[in-house]
Parts: structure tokens; sequence; C-alpha cells
């Protein structure tokens, strides 16, 4: 990783949305980054936090998209990065900073300046291998602390928590495919459409009970009058899947669909939001 590893993120706010799953994949890498959600007016210069943010940060991840065309903040961005680079070469620091330009957009038309760069395509490959080329130019191993930060889901609101988590499921997959390994074999000797198991959920809403989740672990995630709960499909009891935990909450019954991301499952209701440790049901946090 160059530098101090602290990553600035220079993006369209038209593309927060798909800017989700990379977001969720860093905080998973345990990766100290800026996302901007405030925007700038086109016209305007940079403010002062913006400008101490680049200059702190050695790693500037350029969202390239057809927006970036439009962004007139996003080229003030850059090319300050760049006037960073210069400075540091005078120096003999020329390999301090590092750019990195991440396609997320097929209509992204490539500048001049892309090809002395480092290049990720994140438009025509799937997730996991742009991801896995994300992560190694930014020196990342092995996830550091999977889940999405209370941050980014306050940042996104509460109807965005849910949209984060299900954008991020192909890069939980990603990040911890080895943990589904076991489940898919043992599923993948029944018959295709023949009922495996049912489990009777008592839930508020007759007419279409909240959807369940099922997590990197495997383990799938429901929801019923005043509690989540967690059951492990790969482990029957009595024919169907073994309760793991069951976590009372208040005494809502307006629970929406769980969400699950590594070791975290979010869990919304009229007034909150919570974060759950997926291992045993312990809150934490509500917000």
């Amino acid at each position: 990783m160059a530098g101090n590893g602290k990553v600035f993120i220079s993006h369209s706010h038209d593309d927060n949305a798909r800017c989700a799953p990379l977001l969720a994949a860093l905080d998973a890498w345990g990766v100290d980054y800026f996302f901007d959600t405030q925007g700038l007016a086109a016209g305007q210069q940079l403010n002062e936090r913006i400008q101490q943010e680049i200059t702190s940060r050695d790693i500037f991840l350029r969202i390239c998209t057809a927006a970036v065309q439009r962004s007139f903040w996003m080229s003030l961005e850059v090319n300050a990065f760049r006037g960073l680079q210069a400075a540091d070469r005078k120096r003999g620091r020329g390999s301090r900073r590092v750019l990195i330009n991440l396609i997320l957009d097929g209509d992204y038309s490539r500048e001049p300046f892309d090809n002395a760069t480092i290049f990720i395509d994140g438009a025509n490959r799937p997730r996991a291998v742009w991801l896995g080329e994300l992560g190694r130019a930014l020196g990342v191993q092995t996830p550091a602390k999977p889940g999405i930060s209370r941050r980014t889901v306050l940042a996104y609101g509460a109807a965005g928590a849910v949209t984060l988590s299900t954008a991020a499921a192909a890069g939980a997959l990603y990040l911890d495919y080895n943990s589904h390994v076991s489940v898919a074999k043992s599923l993948a000797a029944h018959i295709p459409g023949s009922t495996v198991w049912k489990i009777e959920n008592a839930s508020p809403k007759k007419d279409l009970p909240p959807f369940p989740a099922v997590g990197p672990d495997g383990r799938i995630y429901a929801v019923n009058i005043a509690s989540v709960i967690a059951y492990d499909p790969a482990h029957l009891s009595g024919g169907v899947p073994r309760k793991v935990w069951q976590q009372a909450l208040t005494a809502q019954n307006n629970y929406g669909s769980p969400s699950v991301y590594g070791s975290v499952v979010y869990v919304s209701e009229d007034f909150y939001i919570y974060a759950l440790k997926t291992s045993d049901g312990s809150k934490i946090w509500r917000a």
C-alpha cells in the first residue's frame, strides 16, 4: 500500500448508490477512507475540509462513470491531487501518492491520463474480480472487520441501510466465499423445486411477512412479531433448521426484512435501526 494507505474517494453525488458495494468492502477491509456526502455547486472552490482530506491521504480513488464529465468539483479534486504528486516528484518522493481510476460505468469515456494511473475496470467484470484487484492495489490481504460501518448506514438513512446490504451481497460472497461452500454442497443433493423444510413463523403481516435474509455464514435471519431469529440450515433439528438464537428487541410489530453483511445483521422498525451480531444476536448499536 502506498504512503499512509488512507484513501480519498472522488465521486459524483449522482453515483452515491453505485458506490455502496465499494464502501462496504472498504469497511470490511478496515481501510481508512474519506467519502464526502455534502457536495459542491459548480463554480465553488474546494472548501478547507476537502483540501485537508486530499492533502492528508496518499491514495486518490477516482470513481469513473459518465457523470465525471459533468462534475466540475471532481476536476478540481483530481487536479489538486496531481499537483501534490508533482510536488512530491520535485522532492524525490514520486511514488508516495497513488491515483487509482475505478470504472463503475460502461459509458465512461477514458481520458488520456488514465493510462498513467492504476486502472481497474469494475463495469464489465464480476464484482469479486475488480474488488480483488482493488484490494491488492490497496495492499489488503484479508478482510479485517466484515460489516458495514455505522457511519455508512447513518449516512444513507434508514431506507438506505437495506440498499447498502443488498448491493454489497456480491462483495460479501467474495470476502466470505469459503463459509458458503459446505452449505451449498449440502443443498445440492435436493431435487430442484421440492420442499426441503418449512418453518412456521408468527408474523405481524399476515398478507406478506418480511422476507428472511441469508448471511455470509449461511444462516437464515428472520423476524416475527417482537424478535429476530437466526436459523442454521446446515444443521437440522426435527427436520427444520436449528434455531441458533432469538433476540427480542421491542414490542413493535412493524419490522422490515433483515439485511446481513459480514458479521452484522441490520433490522429496522418504525423508530429505530438495530445492528446485531450474527454470532449470538447481541446488540451492537441502535440508531
